[in-house]
């Protein structure tokens, strides 16, 4: 009853190698726009973001394109220079900034980032992510995150804004950093990536200088659109697809040495080239309440150790969950497992060394149960009880962000119903898997090791107990639902008790009790009130603490 949720699409015979993070004269680089592209595109790369820092530039107005053919330039910017919590935004948008902010008026020499009276504080991350997503319409990326100019991990704890993270930038490891965000909220998509943060564009520059980089697998062919006679529209709807590739995780993160300096500036090439496929079927045996696939399978050009790393929502540890040597590896996550990333190394036979590590797969096995008979109201505990409660939303203004301009307000989710309403589907219940029926058990996601349960023949949140009776009132078989579900749609289901057959999981007044089904036809009262939609979980991507 899980499967396996993949940001990488189907796989394509071409790489593109890209560089996110790089410096240019335009702020505190050593060389031109263009020689920094020129020199990229020499060591392979297809596509190149200058990050030059925004005080230099304007308020996150980005270094002009180059106009190099062979090479995509994507414009981009560093948030933050002398100040804390850099942030680098990939791909802005033109006409948004020169729509809501005088760039001229923006050139003062003691600006950090957006850092000064008039304008918002670099301390101020949540803001500032809100800025370049919501007005540049920008991929937000926190730089360095574990580096003197990085940010707390509290700074990022709570925060929804931004895409992903450097995890290796400029010889600045963040890693554990990226680790720590995946963990901290349910199927939270965040990309890892590996970049230069380079400001001297020149294979003298053994330590930044084509160090880490990101490479993105696609059907789509170089050739025809970075070609020669290769117009400015097909250049541009490569561009999209790259930039939409980033967005979505369709990427992994390569690093060149990872261990010691290079004594060179390495080849023109993308380094390893590894695709991730998902494989197999998942069999309860009974019926899927979702489909398939259940198993990680991994390809790479040459032999290396392929690892698969990952842990839980609950855990710090991040374990090596499976390894193998060699071209590929399979690997199917046990039900315990929340989340996967693919780690591989290889020692090349002309002496470069690779590290390249995958974007988080996620093991889904959380999900929120919506009520057929009151749309939009789902199930959740409430002080310990069973209950229904509105997916609702809280309104934030922002504050005005630089010289009278004020963002529209935007919707946040209420976090806390969310968490509430968010359970874990173990399989099998905790009566066993060896039911002739298709059994599971709710576990509640903010408080692992609780259970919902009927007592008194109400609906209520206790702590795990070994006594038969705690299995027994905890354990329901899934029926497709009383009002829509038939035995080929897991998209509606009602809850049976195990141990009081004929009984159902039934809202009343919004208050979730054990009744027995009555005996009249199924598309009455009692079968809306005992039928519940199957719906991805209502925190996702939410940080959360867990508070039992």
């Amino acid at each position: 009853m899980c499967r396996l949720i993949s940001p990488y699409n189907f796989p394509g015979p071409y790489w593109y190698k890209g560089q996110t993070h790089c410096h240019s004269e335009v702020s505190d680089g050593s060389y031109s726009p263009k020689e920094v592209v020129e020199a990229y595109m020499n060591k392979g790369y297809q596509f190149v973001c200058l990050t030059d820092h925004s005080f230099d530039v304007g308020l996150n107005y980005p270094a002009p394109d180059p106009g190099l053919d062979g090479v995509v330039y994507i414009p981009s910017v560093e948030d933050g220079f002398a100040s804390p919590n850099h942030l680098v935004g990939l791909d802005l948008d033109f006409q948004a900034i020169e729509q809501y902010h005088d760039i001229d008026g923006c050139r003062d020499s003691n600006r950090n980032g957006v850092d000064d009276a008039d304008s918002l504080r670099s301390d101020l991350t949540q803001q500032r992510l809100d800025y370049f997503v919501e007005i540049q319409k920008a991929i937000g990326i926190v730089a360095h995150p574990n580096d003197r100019l990085g940010c707390e991990f509290e700074d990022l704890q709570n925060n929804s804004r931004y895409t992903g993270l450097d995890i290796y930038c400029g010889g600045v490891w963040s890693r554990d950093w990226w680790f720590r965000a995946i963990r901290s909220g349910i199927y939270r998509r965040i990309w890892g990536l590996a970049s230069d943060d380079c400001h001297k564009a020149t294979d003298s520059n053994f330590t930044t200088f084509n160090r880490g980089w990101i490479v993105i697998n696609s059907t789509k062919n170089p050739a025809d659109y970075l070609g020669p006679g290769t117009t400015p529209d097909k250049k541009m709807l490569l561009k999209d697809h790259l930039v939409q590739s980033i967005k979505t995780g369709n990427f992994y993160a390569v690093i060149r040495s990872p261990g010691n300096d290079p004594s060179s500036g390495g080849p023109n090439d993308a380094g390893p080239r590894m695709q991730i496929l998902l494989i197999g079927v998942g069999s309860s045996g009974v019926r899927e309440l979702v489909g398939t696939p259940s198993t990680i399978n991994v390809i790479v050009d040459l032999p290396g150790r392929i690892s698969f790393l990952g842990g839980t929502y609950s855990s710090e540890a991040v374990q090596t969950l499976h390894a193998e040597e060699g071209k590929s590896a399979s690997y199917q996550p046990e039900d315990w497992v929340d989340w996967i990333v693919v780690a591989l190394e290889q020692h090349r036979s002309d002496g470069q060394d690779y590290l390249a590590y995958s974007q988080p797969i996620f093991h889904e096995k959380y999900f929120s149960f919506e009520s057929a008979s009151r749309p939009e109201y789902f199930m959740r505990h409430r002080n310990y009880l069973g209950e229904l409660t509105e997916a609702s939303f809280h309104r934030r203004s922002m504050p005005a962000l630089d010289r009278g301009v004020q963002i529209n307000t935007l919707r946040y989710l209420a976090n806390y119903d969310y968490r509430d309403g968010t359970f874990r589907i173990v399989p099998g219940g905790l009566v066993g898997s060896n039911q002739s029926e298709p059994c599971v058990s709710l576990e509640a996601l903010n408080c692992p090791g609780w259970f919902l349960r009927h007592q008194n023949f109400r609906l209520c949140l206790s702590q795990r107990s070994d006594d038969d009776l705690f299995k027994g009132d905890a354990t329901f078989i899934l029926r497709p639902g009383l009002l829509y579900g038939n035995a080929n749609d897991p998209t509606w289901v009602s809850f049976e008790s195990v141990n009081y057959p004929g009984y159902f999981i039934r809202e009343s007044d919004a208050h979730l009790y054990l009744h027995r089904v009555e005996d009249e036809p199924p598309l009455n009262r009692f079968a809306a009130e005992a039928t519940f939609r199957v719906s991805r979980p209502l925190c996702e991507g939410i940080a959360f603490d867990v508070f039992c």
